[in-house]
């Protein structure tokens, strides 16, 4: 093995060591992407609990009325979901 080589193969390992956590992070998120793939993606537009009442409090946000009308579901959940949705 030459000279160059060896240098090339050290300044290799110093680079997967200093990125060693982002190429953990792309690794995990490559196989999470693999293991979801097939999953479809709908809303149950019928569940009031869950989906439903997501959808509601977006479009609350949308129409800046906050998290709509104060009843027993509207801390159930949280706020962020709302916003992201």
């Amino acid at each position: 093995m030459s000279k160059s080589s060896g240098n090339l193969k050290n300044r290799l390992w110093l680079l997967i060591e200093k990125y060693r956590l982002v190429i953990f992070m792309i690794g995990f998120i490559l196989v999470k992407q693999l293991l979801v793939i097939g999953i479809p993606l709908f809303a149950h537009a019928g569940a009031g609990h869950d989906d439903r009442l997501m959808i509601n409090m977006a479009n609350s946000l949308i129409q800046g009325e906050w998290l709509g009308s104060y009843s027993e579901k509207t801390l159930v959940k949280g706020l962020f979901f709302p916003l992201f949705l």
